[in-house]
């Protein structure tokens, strides 16, 4: 039995199609995919290289006012410095004494403190005591809290100028109290509060006998303000 032409025709489209299809999926549908993949890198590349030019021009703005960037950096590392600078600390006194008139008698730095972050207080937040700033930077790890009491003896007005300028001053204090009482002579002042170290990476944390070796720590440190 002979097949007809048309059967025959039709033999021949399927099998010619057959072969297109083949031929689609197994030479242009690959090239495509490569294709439309090398645009895909090409538009990565594209946003990579954009945000790499943003960067390189944010970093020549900032090298414009590195000179600025330095000094800032210098101030807030005499306010909170890198070790307990306990000897620093008595000069300053002895400066603020003798600029304001008045004698330090006694200071005591006591135990440090590792940082430790508040927690959060949650629910409504009262405009007038907001919660405290937090930065996940700022961690036990790399600071620490430095208690100390200074008394002083002088006059009244004297002795508030002190404080305003020991609070003031080229070092980073918060005051914890202030507490004065009249003397026989004079008024006798004691200030309560801390100070701050920020340690660098890299460098140990303080211990309690650096303020030993400066000479900070009670009786030694009185003797240092007084001298």
């Amino acid at each position: 039995m002979k097949l007809g032409t048309q059967v025959w025709a039709l033999i021949t489209v399927v099998v010619v199609g057959a072969l297109v299809a083949g031929g689609y999926f197994l030479g242009v549908a690959p090239f495509l995919d490569q294709q439309k993949r090398a645009d895909t890198e090409r538009v990565e590349a594209e946003d990579a290289n954009a945000t790499l030019e943003a960067e390189i021009a944010a970093l020549r703005v900032a090298e414009q006012k590195l000179d600025d960037y330095e000094e800032l950096a210098e101030r807030y590392e005499k306010l909170v410095p890198r070790t307990v600078e306990s000897q620093r600390f008595i000069r300053t006194l002895d400066a603020l004494a003798a600029a304001n008139g008045v004698v330090v008698t006694e200071l005591k730095i006591d135990a440090f403190q590792l940082y430790t972050a508040p927690a959060g207080g949650g629910g409504e937040v009262d405009e007038l005591a907001p919660p405290p700033h937090t930065d996940p930077r700022i961690k036990s790890e790399n600071f620490v809290i430095v208690p100390f009491s200074v008394t002083i003896e002088g006059g009244w007005a004297e002795s508030l100028a002190f404080v305003d300028a020991l609070q003031f001053g080229d070092r980073l204090v918060l005051f914890t109290s202030v507490g004065q009482e009249q003397t026989d002579t004079a008024y006798s002042t004691v200030v309560k509060g801390n100070m701050y170290v920020l340690i660098h990476p890299g460098d140990p944390i303080p211990g309690q006998e650096i303020v030993a070796q400066g000479g900070a720590d009670g009786e030694a440190s009185s003797e240092a303000a007084e001298g």
